[in-house]
């Protein structure tokens, strides 16, 4: 029995995995069967050879002590060493597969391998990578080729045409040293700069920049669809559904907001990067994860919410008793750092002044509602949506559906937590992406289409989940070519809907023309189509409808001071001081009003309250290169020409591209009366 005793010491039931012995009717030691069947599939050949080898070999001492075999010999002491060193071999297998990371057991991934390992008949068959990269890129690209004949509109005026800082390389230092309009994104200026030198104002670049981020975000998708469902179908569709969804034009086809998306293409990057870490255990993919998360909360805010997603994921395919803090540290760091340079060095801490708390809680839950509607039913689109504002109180019909319409999707996401994790963190995903602008701090917009970008990697994820479980449930070959129909029919209805809505950006008047047609009818709708028209002479018909924006919203300060510009263009001084007059009373801060309130004492020979307008427009806004210029001509009209010179050339420093200063000058010095600004 010693012999015995010292085989079984040797025996790799110490190794990792191994499961006890059982014995026949015989007496006999054989190896459980079920241990067997698994074991196989977990070593190489090689080694199971071995370890098949030294099991028979001890198996056989053991029998031969037993029968009472005192002196077994040196064969068996080989057997024994055969079978430690198999054992060990076996150990390290296993060990292999129980990486622990950070604190983090990682057991051959921290999801079910089912998925994607599964050789059942059920299971669909793998879209190959490359094919499906090609079906996005192509799809992509057909969705978002008319947006090549697009003009610069909406917000591309201040953040790109207007944006004088960018077109100089020697600049970009300043942009992390502060604001631009009350947002702080230094490196989306880098790429503004960059993109500046490369294509100077011509459309056509920043839109192929654009839809290659766009292609690459989809890219993206298709990838972690991948990891959380599986190569087939349903992430082809998820990737697929995310490329054209017609909630995305606003993201992609206005080319300021499109370059937000370089900082969310580094967030989906990170994520990826994570998800592989946590598949994989290797600390590479961890280190680049964090890595990726740095640049792209200074391309834009919206990558802060890496943090809560990286621990939904963990909390759904990993469990909270595995969580360790120190795993989200470099996360933390980055979001905590961003928020101080922000809040305390650059001092934005919101765009918008706050509102009451009852007021934004009902107001947003309307909003998410809507975004919800929106997600499944992309239809009708608007840059103007336009929300019921609540009052202060949950007891209302608004209020209580759109609550409902939340509580049913957050329900949904919890109950499927443990039979269906990819679904579940799809869901959460949506409300994880929503709270950069939940209004909890006060942003310019409300609502706004382009919002949705992010939330709606969650719901193509969802999407892509859908088809997944319907094809791998049910096998009829007739039922699964109905899916595929119906996902080809979902797709076709999207891609038309984003083509038209492509169109719909050509202009600022095709852009706002098409606001007003769905209502309810905004006065911001209305106002801006007023400033249109107005650019494109037609003052007239602006001036119907700025009064009409006026009309439903009588605070409207930018339709007063553009009704007063309209005015002033067309002789009506009377209306045109009116006009002017209310916008600085509703907005003492607004300088563009002083600007052309003090043209129109210009021409009405009122010099100094024409000299006090202009001076106070310069206070308000040092750069407003076009009130230096009319400063200029009032100098000129004086018969101060080296003052007029000066502040003509001050219009140049500020905007070198500016004709109006540049043409001034050049008159000025031949002793000739300028030209004034009136735009």
């Amino acid at each position: 029995m010693g012999i015995a005793q010292k085989n079984k010491k040797s025996y790799p039931q110490q190794a990792v995995g191994y499961k006890p012995i059982s014995r026949n009717q015989e007496g006999r030691k054989e190896p459980d069967k079920k241990w067997e069947e698994s074991r196989s599939e977990s070593i190489g050949a090689e080694d199971r050879g071995a370890f098949d080898a030294g099991t028979f070999e001890g198996d056989a001492g053991v029998i031969a002590a037993d029968k009472g075999n005192k002196e077994p010999g040196g064969e068996y002491k080989e057997t024994d060493k055969a079978t430690a060193e198999a054992g060990d071999a076996f150990s390290g297998a296993e060990k292999g597969k129980e990486r622990e990371y950070y604190g983090t057991k990682e057991a051959d991934g921290v999801r079910n391998k089912t998925v994607n390992g599964n050789k059942d008949s059920k299971e669909p068959r793998e879209v190959p990578l490359t094919w499906g990269i090609l079906i996005i890129g192509i799809l992509t690209f057909l969705v978002f080729a008319n947006t090549f004949l697009n003009e610069f509109a909406y917000d591309d005026h201040i953040f790109i045409e207007g944006n004088l800082e960018i077109r100089k390389l020697e600049n970009i230092p300043s942009f992390f040293a502060k604001d631009n309009d009350r947002l702080y994104r230094p490196l989306r200026e880098v790429v503004y700069s960059l993109m500046y030198q490369a294509a100077g104002l011509k459309p056509f670049g920043y839109h192929a920049l654009s839809i290659l981020l766009h292609l690459s975000n989809s890219i993206l998708v298709f990838l972690i669809a991948r990891r959380l469902l599986s190569p087939g179908a349903g992430s082809l569709a998820a990737a697929v559904i995310f490329a054209v969804h017609p909630i995305h034009t606003e993201r992609v086809a206005n080319m300021t907001a499109g370059f937000d998306q370089a900082g969310i293409f580094l967030l989906l990057v990170s994520i990826y990067l994570y998800i592989l870490f946590r598949e994989k255990g290797a600390g590479m993919h961890y280190h680049f994860s964090w890595i990726a998360a740095l640049p792209a909360v200074f391309a834009s805010e919206e990558a802060l919410i890496v943090t809560p997603l990286i621990l939904l994921y963990d909390l759904l395919f990993l469990g909270w008793r595995k969580i360790k803090l120190r795993t989200y540290l470099p996360f933390l760091a980055i979001s905590g750092g961003y928020l101080f340079i922000r809040f305390f060095l650059i001092g934005v801490i919101q765009r918008a002044g706050g509102f009451g708390a009852g007021f934004t809680l009902t107001t947003m839950v309307v909003v998410f509602a809507k975004y919800f509607r929106l997600l499944v039913v992309p239809y009708p689109l608007t840059l103007a949506p336009a929300v019921i504002i609540p009052k202060s109180s949950f007891f209302q019909p608004k209020v209580i559906f759109s609550l409902f319409i939340i509580l049913a999707v957050a329900g949904a996401a919890l109950s499927l937590r443990k039979k269906a994790k990819a679904a579940s963190f799809s869901l959460f995903w949506i409300f994880a992406a929503l709270l950069p602008f939940s209004q909890i701090i006060p942003l310019q917009t409300v609502i706004a289409e382009r919002y949705l970008y992010v939330p709606s990697v969650g719901f193509s994820l969802f999407f892509g989940w859908l088809i997944h479980s319907l094809i791998t449930k049910f096998q009829n070959p007739a039922f699964r070519k109905g899916v595929f129909v119906a996902v080809c029919g979902v797709v076709l209805l999207f891609s038309i809907l984003t083509v038209s809505r492509n169109a719909e950006w050509r202009n600022d008047f095709t852009l706002w023309e098409s606001a007003i047609k769905v209502p309810p009818l905004t006065s911001t709708a209305l106002g801006n189509l007023g400033v249109a028209l107005e650019r494109m002479g037609k003052f007239k018909d602006a001036q119907d409808v700025l009064q009409k924006a006026i009309f439903l919203d009588p605070g409207n300060f930018k339709a007063h001071a553009n009704l007063g510009l309209v005015a002033y263009k067309t002789g009506q001084f009377t209306l045109a001081e009116l006009a002017l007059r209310k916008a600085i009373k509703l907005s003492p801060a607004y300088g563009k009003a002083y600007s052309t309130l003090g043209l129109l004492y210009l021409d009405a020979n009122a010099t100094q309250d024409a000299f006090a307008a202009f001076t106070k427009a310069i206070e308000l806004d040092p750069q407003d290169f076009e009130a230096y210029n009319n400063l200029g001509i009032w100098h000129g009209d004086q018969g101060n020409y080296s003052g007029a010179k000066e502040y003509f050339r001050k219009s140049l420093s500020i905007n070198p591209q500016y004709r109006e200063a540049a043409y001034n000058l050049d008159l000025i010095e031949g002793a000739e009366k300028p030209r004034r600004a009136t735009t």
